[in-house]
């Protein structure tokens, strides 16, 4: 999970970072292409003015023509010092007459027009010097833009690598403590077991020590699971099976003790739901949901689980009738040692069952939620 939240903490960061230098590259774009065309624009201003003179032609140092036209097709050639091409010149001026623009560009031709009675007045110069230093500029810009996101990168994991560390060790000590003390208790337990078994059984007391060793020994194998699970020792086996026969397998378990209990067990399984993945997994997950309801459901209430499937998904849902878990604390039922307190003495919970759940889920890439409506009813749903 450690390893999970550090690839979280790297792409966020990235993710700012990388946008943040967006926006200085497209800054640095932007105030380089709107200084170029500054420049063009008094250049042409400049060519407007002086073009008439005698030893402007000669002196000037870029490729230039001003033209007046009176079509598309029909135009003059009044000042040249250009090397340009016909196509080139025709496009100039097909676009000077139609477009409102006073400036314009074609290719690195940039032009400015003026009427002069009914003819069009085109001033058009090649500005690729003037633009030279701006592509100069962006291809700098650009690959700094690259190389400082690369540094960023390791920067980046490099402090994440010394933010983690610590939290790593401090969980590690933390499941090395809980794997330990479970497996520690577990001598202690199967022994007073086996002595309350020797002792009187008619005895009330014997009957309670025997009920919460019991209770005990359930939270022991519980705290393992989760400590394997946090170890990353959770080993997924994917196969190809059917879902539909699977969760009918789980749901006959129930049946009986949701008939004990004095309540309604109701499916609407959709047949031959074909999955490749954790069979065991979706397995204990669905053991976990109906052991869930079964216990929380309301007195002679009413539990309903639906299997369907939804484009490519498949969708397991199990409703129970009742809740004590106010709607905006839906999703914290996953928390370990979250539970209702009344309740969970009542029927032996330890507040680790749908935690394991999550947890199961998360290692899939399944998703798993939760839906109360306080004093109505609990639905959790998994998407495989």
């Amino acid at each position: 999970m450690t390893k999970k939240e550090q690839r979280k903490f790297i792409a966020v960061m990235m993710i700012c970072l990388t946008l943040i230098f967006a926006a200085l590259f497209i800054s640095v774009v932007i105030t380089g292409r709107n200084h170029a065309l500054l420049n063009c624009r008094n250049e042409l201003d400049f060519l407007q003015a002086h073009y008439s003179d005698a030893s402007f032609g000669s002196l000037y140092d870029r490729n230039f023509f001003v033209a007046d036209a009176f079509s598309e097709n029909n135009y003059s050639i009044k000042s040249e010092n250009y090397s340009f091409s016909a196509d080139i010149v025709d496009n100039i001026v097909i676009k000077a007459i139609t477009k409102d623009f006073e400036y314009g560009h074609y290719s690195d031709c940039y032009y400015k027009k003026e009427f002069v009675g009914p003819t069009v007045r085109i001033f058009a110069a090649d500005m690729n010097k003037v633009f030279a230093p701006y592509r100069q500029s962006t291809s700098v810009a650009l690959y700094s833009f690259i190389i400082a996101i690369v540094l960023l990168f390791f920067i980046v994991w490099g402090l994440s690598v010394k933010i983690f560390s610590p939290i790593k060790e401090s969980l590690n000590k933390q499941r090395k403590f809980i794997s330990d003390a479970s497996h520690e208790l577990k001598t202690p337990l199967a022994i007073i077991s086996a002595n309350t078994d020797v002792l009187e059984q008619n005895s009330p007391y014997v009957l309670s020590i025997k009920k919460q060793v019991e209770r005990l020994d359930f939270l022991v194998d519980d705290l393992l699971t989760l400590a394997r699970m946090d170890e990353g020792q959770n080993n997924i086996m994917k196969e190809e099976f059917c879902v539909s026969e699977e969760v009918a397998d789980v749901l006959l378990t129930f049946e009986a003790l949701a008939y004990e209990k004095n309540k309604k067990l109701i499916s609407d399984i959709m047949p031959d739901l074909l999955y490749k993945g954790d069979k065991e997994g979706l397995k204990r997950i669905a053991g976990i949901l109906l052991d869930n309801a079964v216990k929380y459901s309301s007195d002679c209430g009413t539990i309903l689980v639906t299997l369907k499937k939804s484009g490519q998904r498949i969708i397991l849902t199990v409703k129970n009738d009742g809740s004590n878990v106010p709607n905006n604390l839906s999703d914290r039922i996953f928390e370990r040692f979250f539970r209702d307190d009344s309740r969970s003495r009542e029927y032996g919970g330890n507040g680790l069952g749908l935690s394991i759940a999550k947890n199961i889920a998360t290692s899939n890439d399944w998703r798993i939620s939760a839906e109360s409506v306080y004093g109505k009813s609990m639905t959790i749903t998994l998407i495989l």
